[in-house]
């Protein structure tokens, strides 16, 4: 069996699927897709790879994502999701409410070195 992939890798990352609704238009059964999104988790994963400097996951829903991996002695990549989205309200760095933790890490980076 493969190796699993280190949780660490999944935080903030988000997985996508459809809810069906059945419901009644013009007197026939009618079924809608509702959009939704939940955390990503393991058994989500259908194949990763790690490159080195970053690693390349695969999910069921579609998704090729691409995660930096935090460089030794580097604090903003060892952060959580919460701890990044803190130091950056604390710097008054604006970022979307959505966006992927590799993002948020290197708008941290930015804020830190300055």
């Amino acid at each position: 069996m493969a190796e699993r992939i280190d949780p660490k890798y999944l935080e903030g990352l988000k997985f996508n699927f459809a809810e069906q609704r059945k419901s009644n238009k013009d007197g026939r059964e009618v079924v809608t897709n509702i959009p939704q999104q939940r955390a990503l988790t393991a058994n989500d994963v259908l194949d990763w790879k790690d490159c080195g400097d970053k690693v390349v996951i695969v999910t069921a829903d579609g998704q090729k994502i691409t995660v930096p991996k935090k460089a030794d002695g580097d604090p903003v990549g060892s952060m959580t999701v919460a701890d990044i989205k803190a130091l950056l309200d604390e710097k008054k760095i604006e970022y979307s409410k959505d966006a992927k933790k590799a993002d948020l890490v290197d708008l941290a980076k930015k804020a830190s070195a300055s």
